[in-house]
């Protein structure tokens, strides 16, 4: 059963026992098989075993296998009662939920990881706080780690969590939008606008991720440009991962924090291939690398701003070497034409706040909107495939 369920991509967590000290004591189903995750407790104020947490080596199948694998808190555990209440318990099966969660971080942070019984369960031993012991369980001796005692040591969410947002695939974006640039970085007059959420839901994007902020993140963060939509391609035309984040005035693309370069954790199985990066605005015309990236340690770079893209005439020449996004695509379908002036600009104009007609990003749907962006880039596409 326990081999079944690994099979079918579950981490089978179990709690190693209390019949510890003595050596060989973990010795009952189903902790003490190859294919289960074996927990034992620690003393989490001193780092010391409980003196209960059974060890190995696994003596009753003749297999002499290492148990536990990971050691966890199971020492006077504060834990909800059925009656409501809470007690301060100890014992084992204080131990193997926070492995239990742990998982479930580990899969929030990664999604790719869902399924990988092997990765998950390697990125828990791998990050584990090693903890050595003169028990002598199995020959260990007072330097080895993994042993017979802790296992690989004490569990690290922080340090799991982080190894596993290492295996996914990161860009780093520099982009400039013709609107709101100026002077050699772009206005950020729309800071108290923005939506919390990603404009990108709707056609023509249909992006369904969730990417959202806190009411008062813009506050803290008065540099931000508009949102943006950053995809990873595997072929022009093939989308491997898309994420709405944030644009900056001074160019750079952003994640959710407003500093860190953008993350695409659906994206891990695709990490260490070639992949073109895009950039999509919602009324800016889209620009894209102009050949698969090769990432350095998962890294994807590209800067827009000196000019290169896929297509022809990817980006507007700002002056002084820099290069923008097109301004003037009002509906967001890769194309600016008479219909992005009457049916949003003419619709719009003289209304303030966060509006696809306001083509330089000043709060405001104006008529330099129409001369100024819309007129001068009016019958360019984009050659981004939407």
């Amino acid at each position: 059963t326990v081999r079944n369920l690994r099979h079918a991509g579950i981490v089978y967590v179990q709690s190693i026992g209390n019949d510890g000290p003595d050596c060989s004591t973990a010795a009952f189903p189903a902790g003490i098989y190859e294919e289960a995750f074996g927990v034992g407790a620690l003393n989490h104020r001193n780092g010391q075993i409980a003196s209960f947490s059974s060890r190995g080596p696994v003596l009753v199948d003749g297999s002499l296998r290492m148990k536990p694998d990971v050691s966890a808190p199971g020492v006077s555990v504060r834990s909800a009662q059925r009656d409501g209440s809470y007690a301060s318990l100890s014992g084992t099966s204080m131990a193997g939920p926070h492995i239990v969660g742990m998982v479930a971080l580990l899969v929030s942070a990664n999604p790719a990881l869902a399924g990988d019984v092997d990765a998950i369960e390697d990125i828990i031993e791998q990050t584990a706080l090693r903890l050595y012991t003169n028990d002598g369980c199995g020959g260990d001796g007072p330097n080895d780690a993994p042993n017979n005692t802790f296992g690989w040591g004490g569990f690290d969410a922080l340090a799991a969590v982080e190894a596993a947002l290492a295996l996914a695939p990161k860009a780093d974006v520099n982009v400039f939008l013709e609107g709101p640039f100026a002077g050699g970085q772009m206005n950020a007059a729309l800071s108290g606008d923005l939506p919390t959420s990603h404009p990108y839901g709707a056609a023509p994007w249909h992006h369904d991720g969730d990417e959202n902020v806190d009411a008062g993140f813009f506050a803290a963060h008065p540099d931000l440009v508009d949102w943006v939509l950053v995809e990873l391609r595997s072929a022009p035309a093939t989308v491997v991962a898309r994420r709405a984040a944030f644009l900056r005035q001074d160019g750079s693309v952003v994640d959710l924090d407003g500093a860190s370069t953008v993350l695409f954790p659906e994206a891990t199985g695709a990490a260490g291939q070639p992949l073109f990066v895009a950039v999509f605005h919602r009324n800016h015309l889209a620009a894209m690398s102009p050949s698969a990236v090769v990432p350095s340690d998962n890294l994807y770079g590209h800067d827009f701003t000196g000019g290169a893209g896929f297509g022809a005439v990817p980006m507007k020449n700002l002056g002084g070497g820099l290069f923008g996004l097109y301004a003037g695509d009002a509906d967001g379908n890769g194309q600016i034409q008479n219909d992005d002036k009457n049916n949003a600009w003419r619709t719009q104009v003289g209304l303030a706040g966060y509006y696809s007609g306001d083509f330089n990003l000043n709060g405001q749907v104006q008529t330099d909107d129409k001369n100024l962006y819309w007129r001068t880039n009016v019958g360019r596409g984009s050659a981004v495939d939407q």
